[in-house]
């Protein structure tokens, strides 16, 4: 009785955050799936009789496109060798793209499969050294792809028809065509390759068109305005288009917050938005679309005013975003691994800068403001805080338990760091990477910041408030409705050391938590934490120690690690001084 009362109480407060939209959309899907599923030839026909003839395909011209560099070794893809996200599989001569064993947990090494980015990195191989056994795995896997991933397999739309696999795939495709057209000709119409290609992609162009990702909405949301785009400039299709540009720039209004960072706060994903926002400037400004009247064949100065301004939207977006990641990655490069991030998933901030450069996208001084987030800087350390919550309320998937929560780098070197995600796999594991006690915060008892659960769900959830906010001196209030507990946190810095000071307003224990970077050797004397790089005293607290936990600075990797964790009651003082 009690799990189901569970369940039934996490679902009505998960649920009572979404929009009417998302719910109407998720239980439309749901039908919708199913008669797809039954009906799949059916549904494949009216697909196919809703799609324009590619009369005018355009192939498209990305300048520096190849800054972007995606850490494929080109000579293992074209054996069937892949590493996705640090997961080592050899599939054969041939790919079996419905194997079973492909299928566990999220089947997110199944969809980067299915997404197809690694045979952009084929492509550069091939126009670099012009060999052809590069163009050859190409169209061959492009081929297999193809004939055995039709619409309506078992669970289509968890991989290979997933609205999300989709628009990767259909921007990666889109990529790579001047492959085909180099080793197979232009003539599109006597190719049965690119014939078969071409249908196809229209195909699946127009599959997305039908099952736009309304019910996730945020980062999935704007992947399928971007691959729609693309679609757009590459059939001259004046349908995509006007869809592309209705979901990108409302999307744009919504999730990019002043400060130029993406709604879900999530520093991993807030690079992948910039490039391909780098890429859709790079398409729309190198490409000419031309949109005419079917009645007059005239120009439509309408619609080509909406393709400025669209342009303009994609500019300014492009410029916040990689400004504010220019603010917040450390010195060293890393990201801040904040929420669901790991490194070495997306380009690279310094890749991202020089492809803006390329595109003479502008790149200024960015002050963090909405996102709750807040960076000090100065010769000897960097620290970067959370001191804000979920904003993505209707999305909140990617968000941990990590208010107050704080990164530090001392002398270019991390210092203190976040656990990170290591899976979105359900499991201890997943739970346990967006807990409170995961995170350089503070838990009151056993009360959690954020009632995470599942894989990528959150019911009740508490924000903080902002009671102080100075150049050198930050300080918040976080409340915990449900509980009626609350806590402040108070960061005070200077040019060598640091300040943090706790204050919990409730009968119960709290622990505080630093977690250590595994590089970083430590040791506790005459009650001070001594490092290489540091030492850390601790006031307030009758009983710190030190425990260990493995942290995950990329997915499927885990690094035993120190945790120094501090037991106090209402009051706590933590100095950090730089050696």
């Amino acid at each position: 009785m009690n799990l189901i009362f569970n369940k039934i109480y996490y679902y009505y407060h998960t649920v009572k955050y979404l929009t009417s939209y998302q719910i109407l959309f998720y239980i439309y899907y749901k039908i919708k799936r199913k008669f797809i599923s039954f009906f799949p030839s059916y549904y494949y026909k009216m697909l196919q009789s809703n799609c324009s003839q590619y009369l005018s395909i355009k192939n498209i011209k990305l300048n520096n496109s190849f800054i972007i560099n995606y850490n494929f070794d080109p000579n293992d893809i074209i054996k069937n060798r892949y590493n996705f996200l640090n997961v080592y599989k050899d599939l054969g001569v041939d790919i079996d793209w419905n194997n079973p064993e492909l299928n566990k947990g999220t089947r997110l090494w199944k969809l980067n499969l299915n997404y197809q980015n690694y045979l952009i990195e084929v492509a550069r191989a091939y126009f670099k050294t012009g060999d052809k056994k590069y163009a050859d795995y190409i169209i061959k896997n492009i081929q297999s792809w193809i004939v055995y991933n039709p619409i309506g397999t078992v669970d289509f739309y968890k991989d290979n028809w997933n609205s999300y696999a989709i628009s990767n795939r259909v921007i990666s495709w889109i990529k790579v065509f001047p492959v085909l057209e180099h080793k197979l000709g232009s003539n599109y119409s006597s190719n049965k390759i690119i014939n078969s290609f071409l249908k196809n992609l229209r195909i699946q162009l127009e599959y997305l068109y039908r099952n736009i990702e309304y019910d996730l909405r945020a980062n999935h949301l704007l992947e399928n305005g971007f691959a729609l785009l693309f679609g757009a400039y590459f059939f001259r299709d004046d349908r995509l288009f006007l869809k592309a540009e209705n979901i990108l720039k409302t999307e744009i209004n919504e999730q990019i917050l002043n400060d130029g960072y993406h709604i879900e706060l999530s520093p991993m994903y807030q690079q992948h938005i910039a490039h391909r926002l780098l890429d859709s400037f790079n398409l729309m400004s190198n490409n000419k679309f031309i949109l005419m009247d079917q009645n007059t064949k005239s120009l439509s100065d309408e619609l080509l005013n909406r393709e400025k301004s669209l342009l303009n939207s994609i500019e300014n977006a492009s410029s916040m975003l990689i400004s504010c990641l220019s603010e917040i990655t450390f010195n060293n490069g890393d990201i801040p691994l904040f929420n669901d991030s790991a490194f070495n998933v997306y380009p690279s901030t310094d890749q991202l800068i020089s492809y803006s450069e390329s595109l003479n996208i502008n790149i200024s001084s960015m002050q963090l403001d909405e996102s709750g987030y807040r960076i000090y800087k100065n010769k000897n350390y960097e620290c970067i805080m959370n001191v804000g919550g979920i904003k993505a309320h209707y999305m909140p998937g990617h968000a941990h338990s990590d208010i107050f929560s704080f990164i530090l780098y001392i002398k270019n070197q991390p210092f203190i760091v976040d656990t990170g995600t290591s899976t979105y796999d359900f499991g201890s594991r997943r739970i346990l990477e967006r807990l409170t006690k995961s995170h350089n915060t503070v838990q009151i008892k056993n009360f959690e910041q954020l009632e995470t659960w599942s894989s990528f769900r959150v019911a009740n959830r508490n924000n903080a408030k902002i009671i102080l906010d100075r150049t050198d001196e930050i300080k918040a209030e976080l409340n915990y409705k449900k509980n009626k507990l609350k806590h402040i946190r108070h960061f005070q810095f200077k040019n060598n050391n640091l300040k943090i000071f706790d204050k919990v307003l409730s009968n119960y224990k709290s622990k505080a938590y630093l977690h250590l970077h595994p590089n970083i050797k430590v040791k506790i004397k005459d009650n001070i934490i001594i490092t290489d790089l540091c030492s850390i005293q601790i006031i307030g607290s009758d009983n710190f120690y030190l425990d260990n936990y493995m942290y995950a600075p990329e997915f499927n990797t885990l690094i035993k690690s120190k945790v120094i964790i501090i037991e106090f009651d209402s009051e706590l003082e933590t100095r950090i001084e730089i050696v």
